[in-house]
Order: structure tokens, then C-alpha cells, then sequence
């Protein structure tokens, strides 16, 4: 998620795009209200309510990642090679 988050703020900054911290939590509200009431998390219990946080978290990690690039203080994306998978068997 917070690889996820770093590239998405890289995306809006390098589209112009000036996002507050502030903007980003009631963004990150909205978006768990309409994953947990609108979209029908509750009925699925405990996990429609993680699915739901974790779904609101991310314009707020967003928004950190942003505010941490324009103020310099990190890239908003760092990158890092993936690593491979290993294949079952491989020695």
C-alpha cells in the first residue's frame, strides 16, 4: 500500500496536481464511507471493515507522500527493483 501510495503522489505531481494534507482526510473519509455504507462493506463483517480502512487510508497516504515531496524532504516515489518470485522447486 504504501509503494501504491508513493506512485500514485508521484502521478499527481508530475501532473501539477497540489493536494494538502488537509484534503487529503476528509478524502480518505469519504472513500471509507462509501466502501463500508454505499458499497455494502458491512454485510461482510470484519473484513468489509479492514477492506473499508484500508480503502479510506489511502488518500491519506497519498497526501503525506505529497506533502513529504514538496517539502523536500523525500521523492514521492522511491524507486526499487522488485524481486523475482522464486518458483516452487528451484534450487
Amino acid at each position: 500500500m504504501n509503494r501504491l501510495a508513493a506512485l500514485t503522489a508521484a502521478a499527481h505531481a508530475e501532473a501539477g496536481s497540489a493536494r494538502a494534507f488537509a484534503g487529503g482526510v476528509p478524502a480518505g473519509l469519504a472513500e471509507f464511507a462509501r466502501s463500508y455504507l454505499l458499497a455494502g462493506g458491512w454485510r461482510e463483517g470484519r473484513d468489509g471493515f479492514l477492506l473499508a480502512i484500508l480503502s479510506g487510508l489511502h488518500p491519506v497516504l497519498v497526501a503525506s507522500r505529497m506533502r513529504e515531496a514538496q517539502d523536500g524532504r523525500r521523492p514521492a516515489a522511491t524507486p526499487r527493483p522488485l524481486t523475482p518470485v522464486l518458483e516452487l522447486g528451484a534450487r
